[in-house]
């Protein structure tokens, strides 16, 4: 799945990465999640890659989402 993601990205896509975990990610987003008060159950880190100029419409669904630009605008 990784080097698909790759590819499309090289595409011009925008891909979706979830369930990506590293220790130090996985101590950081304990932390945050826990500070927001979020339960540990409804917890996911993903990755989020898109193209330049790529953008996500405003939307309201049952999930909540913290995104955090890591680069560009």
């Amino acid at each position: 799945p990784v080097r698909e993601g790759l590819r499309y990205f090289r595409e011009q896509q925008s891909v979706l990465l979830p369930y990506v975990y590293t220790p130090t990610l996985t101590r950081w987003h304990a932390g945050l999640a826990e500070r927001l008060g979020r339960p540990k159950q409804t917890r996911l880190l993903a990755l989020f890659m898109g193209p330049k100029a790529a953008h996500t419409k405003w939307h309201f669904d049952q999930v909540d989402n913290l995104t955090i630009q890591i680069r560009g605008r």
